[in-house]
């Protein structure tokens, strides 16, 4: 038995809307109030003063750090963390944990004392927005189809920021690296780099917010994939060297990403297969689409997934495109590109 002692890490900038929601699904999940810490970097809005009213631990930085890497950095050296307990959950001020939460955690690092880092499950919260509905569907392939495979062949390529368990004397030998947009992904790929054992929890469901409009929703995905390059760089995924199989996965993404989506198996088509050909494929595309909409819509009991689907449709050739604008921008152009990169935040529905 290794007798987890589990402790929590909240960064935050300008999020007085959702850090007491935050904080109040952490306490609803069984987490003490002493064992939470906010870091928060120096906000302008009311979010250190909402946090402190709740209980918690409360670091206003001393000098602003600028984005999340930093802001963790901060709050592990100042709390001293290490000293007391033996993880560390990272969690986003715009995300709510579900009861069942630390408890899965708890069991999991328990009966896994070696692993490194404890990964949990991503739900989009509900709402009447399109973005949230298609979240809805992307959570639902991506936790119910594809992570159970990663996991089993130690592929997982990023534990997400959000509802990941870090074992603090192994993170202390890694680096949070405020030189990228995507630390989650260093992070994880950094525990591939030391052969350190990554375990699913599929009962350590958090609940994030998603964007409000397309436009902050390309926003967001340009972040995301602006991040996926800078670790292709930083971790020399195409080098010539000796790989590691979470390198072979991260190679196959890139490609399949950019040359084996839609849009160039459709002109692949065009060029050497016949009209009717192209009609079925479609056909066979359009059915696998609904398919996976149909389930996600049973998981979440969110009946309008379907009913936007075909907006999800074609939404995916906006993100083929952020996808290759990035690529051109991180790997062509060489750009560096960092911040904190917000979205607006909003009030959870709490029906």
């Amino acid at each position: 038995m290794s007798d987890p002692r589990i402790c929590v890490l909240i960064p935050a900038f300008n999020e007085e809307r959702v850090i007491e929601g935050t904080i109040d699904s952490l306490l609803a999940a069984g987490f003490n109030r002493p064992d939470i810490f906010v870091v928060d970097d120096m906000s302008t809005d009311a979010t250190a003063i909402l946090a402190r009213r709740t209980g918690v631990n409360v670091y206003t930085v001393t000098e602003k750090g600028g984005c999340k890497a930093n802001a963790q950095n901060y709050g592990l050296a100042h709390f001293k963390l290490h000293t007391r307990y033996t993880h560390v959950v990272f969690i986003d001020a715009d995300s709510q944990v579900e009861p069942q939460f630390l408890n899965a955690m708890f069991e999991a690092a328990d009966s896994n004392p070696d692993a490194t880092l404890l990964s949990g499950r991503v739900k989009s919260a509900k709402s009447s927005r399109l973005i949230s509905a298609m979240r809805a569907y992307e959570y639902t392939f991506l936790y119910e189809i594809t992570r159970g495979g990663q996991a089993n062949f130690n592929v997982i390529p990023v534990s997400s920021g959000c509802a990941s368990m870090y074992k603090l004397a192994d993170l202390l030998k890694m680096t949070i690296d405020p030189g990228t947009l995507a630390e989650d992904m260093d992070l994880t790929l950094q525990v591939h780099r030391r052969k350190g054992a990554i375990k699913y929890v599929s009962g350590a469901g958090v609940i994030t917010q998603d964007p409000a409009t397309v436009r902050e929703y390309n926003t967001q995905i340009m972040r995301w994939y602006r991040g996926f390059w800078q670790m292709v760089l930083k971790h020399k995924t195409f080098a010539f060297t000796r790989k590691r199989p979470i390198d072979l996965y991260m190679a196959f993404l890139a490609v399949e990403s950019l040359f084996l989506n839609r849009f160039f198996l459709l002109l692949v088509f065009c060029c050497f297969f016949s009209l009717k050909s192209i009609v079925w494929g479609l056909a066979a595309d359009a059915v696998l689409f609904l398919a996976v909409g149909a389930i996600a819509a049973l998981k979440t009991r969110r009946w309008d997934v379907l009913c936007k689907l075909p907006i999800f449709y074609w939404l995916s050739y906006l993100n083929l495109f952020a996808f290759w604008r990035s690529f051109v921008e991180i790997i062509v152009r060489r750009k560096k590109i960092l911040a904190w990169n917000k979205v607006e935040r909003y009030a959870f529905d709490q029906s």
